[in-house]
């Protein structure tokens, strides 16, 4: 079966189900993207935000751990291996938190699900556990070295002191001697300037010579052993002071062979401890980076969803736009122009043009049974025209020649009773509407003249024929004038009888054209009755159309339900994409929080490296008393540069995760205006399905009075068929009264040579 000969209210059935479905086929593409964009952002948002976070924590802590070391190996009082230990078990922490995840609810971290970030994870607690060992050899070597070479250290601080005291009390046993003193403060000052020298060659400062400090310890031992020569009296004080000077040079040597070797252990844990804590860096990075490269993947995915939901919307109305114009063109050729054709045809034969042609189309649907039925009423409405005119016609010819009949019968009946009262003179003459009636009537005056004439030969046939009897003649023999005159009568009766014959033919043949005139009476009735029933099959035909329209009414209704439901689908998608945004919001708090944090570390290193300056400073203005400290302070500026500059790196880690979380929170924003555009589309179309709707009522309601105007039709045809049926009684009737005029003619004998005549004729 084509689609043109379903019924029509599955025609807008099968429209209504297409737009249905295009409608729902893109409202689900759409949740689907919305779907797809929600659980991007919920991935981004609540699984590898906070992985994220985690990552950075790791760094964090790592970072945290090495400026503990660092504050370890200055001999900071702020630091210790319990801290240090702390901070890599909190990286630990975190590593374990991206392998098992850890919290519940809002605070719930999940596991990462990404083989190399788990791979990742995985090295960052091996390699914290290699940095914890090395940062207790570290520890251990540092404690070891605390006051380095503590013996050697304190004797050779002691001999200095013994030193700078001794050559104050030669100063004081030479008395005037300005050679001598000259020489034991040279020599005072050697010693301070090669004890000076050892220090800061000890302390690490390049630029210093051990020779130089040898050098000046070896001329201060020939200046004090110079000075006897001057001042005998010293020469028992200064004696020891010569050896202590040998001693102190020796014990310079060996802290300088201390110091490298100590310095050898400490470059080599510190190497170490550098290799463990980059490798630790390095795997810490790497699980960062592949979550974040991650986070580039979930917000590249976001951003196709959100184009596809930008797009889907746009491509839905294209598409409802042009289905719904194709399906309307579609119902209006096949069901409102072909209704249109018929209500044109119906208004031309209402106004009488019973040869209007029916449309050239044709279909098996509900048009097409009102098509066909309204062809079959113009047919039968033509039908009972030409009958009716028929008919008329009939009628009025049976009714004229009933008249004739009845005034020439008239005439007849007053000229026989004249010629009965002996008033022979009476003539019917010409004029009787027919040339049948004018011949009678001629021959009845002619009649009448022959029996005036001859009125006393024929009395007695008169008298027969007063009574009826046309057959006797006159009886008996005549002679002369009354023979002729006899034969004249039996002329007169023969030709008598033979008009009596001629009329009773004539009622006759009116009498079966009456009966043909009643019997096409019945037929119009008869064809009227089928023409009613046939508009009742119509009208019902049309009542079934008019349920269906209201039923498929009905279920455009229910698919403007069904869009609003999707509109709250929408919604609730929409919700979720909020509830998104927030948790990114959080966590962008929570990275301006670390920022703060991190400034705050920042501000320390700045602070520490200020004191450090200031300590180097105040070590200057010392002079030499002051180097020793000057080299710690220098150490320290250092630790806090260092300290800064990891912050710094702390800070740009955050900063880019910051903007990572803040492109999230743009996008979760774009995703819900895409929503709010997919809300509103949603809602244009419940709103264009409820006006679908309303046109289907409107359908409905025209249907309805498509088919009052077949009832109204059927009832006109019900009066037809009652006015044929009284035509049909009607010509009973005129039937019923030419039985009376043979039954009037029969009372007459007539001759025995009319009587056949008038005997075929009935």
């Amino acid at each position: 079966m084509s689609l043109e000969n379903l019924p029509a209210g599955r025609k807008i059935l099968l429209v209504f189900a297409a737009l249905f479905g295009i409608a729902a086929a893109f409202l689900a593409a759409t949740a689907g993207a919305g779907r797809m964009a929600a659980g991007s952002g919920l991935t981004v948002g609540e699984a590898l935000a906070p992985l994220a976070d985690t990552a950075s924590g790791i760094k964090l802590q790592g970072a945290l751990a090495r400026m503990e070391m660092q504050a370890i190996a200055a001999g900071d009082a702020d630091g210790s291996l319990d801290d240090f230990e702390q901070r890599l078990e909190e990286a630990r922490g975190h590593a374990r938190t991206l392998l098992d995840g850890t919290g519940t609810g809002d605070a719930r971290v999940p596991p990462s699900d990404s083989p190399a970030v788990r791979e990742a994870a995985g090295e960052v607690l091996a390699q914290a556990d290699l940095l914890l060992a090395a940062g207790r050899a570290r520890h251990d070597l540092l404690a070891a070295r605390t006051g380095v070479g503590s013996g050697a250290d304190e004797e050779f601080d002691g001999l200095y002191d013994r030193l700078i005291e001794g050559t104050e009390g030669a100063v004081a046993l030479a008395g005037a001697d300005g050679e001598a003193q000259r020489r034991l403060g040279e020599a005072r000052r050697l010693i301070a300037h090669g004890h000076l020298l050892v220090e800061e060659v000890l302390g690490g400062d390049a630029g210093e010579d051990m020779g130089e400090a040898l050098e000046a310890f070896a001329r201060a031992r020939t200046l004090l052993g110079e000075v006897p020569a001057l001042v005998p009296a010293a020469a028992a004080a200064l004696a020891p002071l010569a050896e202590a000077v040998t001693r102190f040079s020796a014990l310079a040597e060996t802290r300088r062979a201390d110091g490298l070797a100590q310095a050898r252990e400490d470059a080599a844990t510190l190497a170490a401890f550098d290799a463990a804590h980059a490798r630790f860096k390095a795997a810490a990075d790497r699980a960062d980076r592949e979550i974040h490269e991650a986070m580039q993947e979930g917000l590249a995915e976001l951003r196709a969803n959100e184009r596809l939901a930008t797009l889907l919307p746009a491509a839905a109305l294209l598409a409802l736009g042009a289905s719904s114009l194709l399906a309307w063109r579609w119902l209006t050729r096949i069901i409102g122009g072909r209704l249109q054709d018929l209500a044109e045809t119906l208004r031309r034969v209402n106004a009488g043009d019973l040869d209007a042609p029916p449309p050239a189309w044709r279909s098996t649907d509900e048009v097409g049974e009102l098509r066909d039925g309204l062809e079959a009423f113009r047919k039968a409405q033509a039908d009972r025209a030409r009958m009716e005119a028929e008919t008329r016609a009939r009628e009025q010819e049976a009714t004229l020649r009933a008249e004739q009949s009845a005034r020439l019968n008239a005439r007849l009946s007053d000229l026989a009773e004249a010629a009965a009262k002996g008033d022979l003179s009476r003539r019917l003459g010409a004029g009787h509407g027919a040339a049948e009636l004018d011949r009678l009537a001629a021959d009845v005056d002619r009649l009448m003249a022959a029996v005036s004439q001859a009125v006393s030969a024929v009395g007695g046939a008169l008298a027969a024929l007063a009574q009826g009897d046309l057959s006797r003649g006159m009886p008996g023999r005549f002679d002369g004038a009354f023979a002729t005159l006899a034969a004249d009568a039996q002329r007169a009766g023969a030709n008598l009888s033979e008009m009596l014959g001629e009329v009773r033919a004539r009622a006759g043949r009116a009498g079966a054209e009456t009966s043909t005139l009643a019997q096409d009476s019945r037929e119009l009735a008869s064809r009227a009755e089928s023409q009613a029933a046939a508009l009742e099959q119509t009208s019902a035909a049309a009542e079934e159309m008019s349920a269906r329209v209201k039923s498929t009414a009905e279920r455009s209704g229910a698919a403007a339900g069904d869009a609003r439901l999707a509109e709250s689908r929408a919604e609730e998608g929409r919700a979720v994409v909020v509830r998104s945004s927030e948790a990114i919001r959080a966590i962008r708090d929570s990275s301006g929080r670390m920022a703060e944090i991190v400034g705050v570390i920042d501000s320390i290193a700045f602070q520490t490296n200020l004191l450090a300056l200031n300590a180097a400073v105040e070590a200057a203005r010392a002079g030499e008393a002051g180097k020793g400290f000057a080299v710690v302070a220098a150490e320290v500026r250092t630790l806090a540069q260092r300290s800064a500059e990891a912050a710094r790196d702390i800070g740009r880690l955050i900063e880019d995760s910051g903007a990572k979380v803040e492109q999230g929170v743009t996008l979760s924003e774009d995703v819900d205006g895409a929503l709010n555009g997919i809300l509103e589309v949603i809602t244009r179309l419940s709103g264009a399905i409820a006006e679908i709707s309303d046109e289907n009522r409107q359908l409905s309601a025209a249907v309805s009075e498509t088919t009052a105007v077949l009832r109204a039709l059927d009832d006109d045809t019900q009066r037809n068929s009652a006015a044929a049926e009284r035509t049909a009684a009607a010509a009973a009737a005129l039937d019923g009264l030419m039985s009376e005029v043979d039954e009037l003619t029969a009372r007459f004998h007539l001759a025995p040579s009319a009587a056949p005549s008038a005997a075929r004729a009935a």
